[in-house]
């Protein structure tokens, strides 16, 4: 069982990480990691009070909030391992192991992947994944706010969703927030923040790479340069 159980983790890190990365999580051993017999020890304890059997452990919130940077979560779920890790993802999201697991349900539930679709109940474990700062959760609820999706539409919301979002450095949504503020969202006030932050942020994607050159362009171009350089010396983070 624990050499099935690695050679899937294994097969699934091979699709979508860099061969350097891949290579330092093969170097850890999962078992060794305390975080993961802690949420053995609480499944098994699910297991104990309600009969149910506890189930192989595959994906570590590390490994999915990888995914959900990469946006891969879904595939990696459906494709790579044709949902039959989804009973464990249910497991750890009901027993508030981790936010990622919250989010991954969320997302699963929002699109039908692997479990009916749910809207309701997707909303309240994106929720419950933003009550707990999960970056990826903030940065989607934003967005439903701002569009009115699922939600009511509330761009007051929305606007300080993205905003702790991209103050916890998660690039999308450093990028997302500028993009807020040059529609006019939230206050001008904040402009030379969000230039800052974009500076600071490192480009992963080209999608990155395209919208931080662009909106750090565009927000040159409506702040005063001494207020950038004032924003530059002063240094949010």
């Amino acid at each position: 069982m624990m050499k099935i159980k690695k050679l899937l983790l294994l097969m699934s890190l091979s699709c979508f990480f860099a061969a350097g990365t891949a290579a330092a999580l093969e170097a850890t051993s999962v078992q060794d990691d305390p975080n993961v017999r802690k949420v053995e020890s609480s499944i098994k304890e699910f297991r104990d009070a309600s009969g149910e059997t506890p189930l192989v452990h595959v994906y570590t919130p590390e490994e999915i909030t990888e995914w959900v940077i990469l946006g891969t979560d879904l595939y990696n779920l459906k494709e790579v391992n044709a949902c039959q890790f989804t009973d464990d993802i249910v497991l750890r999201a009901r027993k508030d192991v981790a936010a990622a697991y919250d989010y991954l349900y969320s997302h699963m539930l929002l699109t039908g992947s692997c479990v009916p679709r749910d809207t309701a109940m997707g909303i309240s474990y994106l929720e419950k994944a933003a009550d707990l700062a999960y970056p990826a959760a903030l940065r989607k609820l934003g967005f439903f706010y701002e569009t009115g999706r699922y939600v009511s539409q509330d761009t007051v919301k929305a606007e300080a969703l993205m905003r702790q979002a991209a103050e916890m450095g998660y690039v999308p949504a450093r990028i997302d927030w500028a993009g807020m503020l040059l529609r006019d969202l939230g206050s001008v006030k904040d402009m030379p923040e969000a230039w800052v932050l974009l500076k600071k942020s490192v480009k992963s994607t080209p999608w990155e790479e395209e919208y931080i050159t662009m909106y750090i362009r565009e927000l040159e171009s409506r702040v005063p340069e001494n207020v950038l350089a004032e924003a530059a010396r002063k240094s949010f983070y």
